[in-house]
């Protein structure tokens, strides 16, 4: 599996978390903070093996840069989450808005930015991101936590 079979499938288990959460009264607080955790550590996968890779190139740039607010966006939004509480009116709408901003990230990602690169990666490039990302994933969440969905 290469690393954009990786993402895709962390885009995923994102989608169906954001669903299983939501359609689940009341809101499990656990549950948003697991999908918290793993948005951040899939973002920080792509801040620091993928993007960097093809941030400077013609036809990538842009949507590294786009990508890289969006995720900017999404940060915000698990930041005002988390810090609400349960019972705050507002939760579940702040969950709906992240849910908004990653599922539109993802569709371009998806749609615009993975085929791009992958015209721009060789083979090489894209195994050594594969292995970084995977090496870093396992450093990172270990064997305790749960997949996410």
């Amino acid at each position: 599996m290469d690393f954009f079979s990786l993402l895709k499938q962390e885009h995923q288990e994102a989608k169906d978390l954001f669903e299983e959460i939501l359609d689940t009264e009341p809101i499990d607080r656990a549950k948003t903070e697991l999908l918290c955790e793993k948005l951040k550590l899939h973002m920080e996968m792509e801040e620091t093996f993928f993007y960097p890779e093809i941030e400077d190139l013609k036809k990538t740039k842009e949507m590294t840069q786009e990508g890289e607010l969006e995720h900017d966006e999404a940060k915000k939004y698990m930041k005002a989450l988390l810090k609400s509480d349960l019972d705050d009116i507002e939760y579940k709408v702040k969950l709906e808005m992240l849910k908004l901003s990653v599922v539109h990230h993802v569709d371009e990602e998806e749609s615009d930015l993975f085929p791009e690169a992958k015209k721009v990666l060789s083979k090489t490039q894209i195994d050594r991101i594969t292995d970084e990302m995977k090496a870093y994933k396992s450093k990172k969440s270990g064997a305790k936590q749960p997949a996410m969905a």
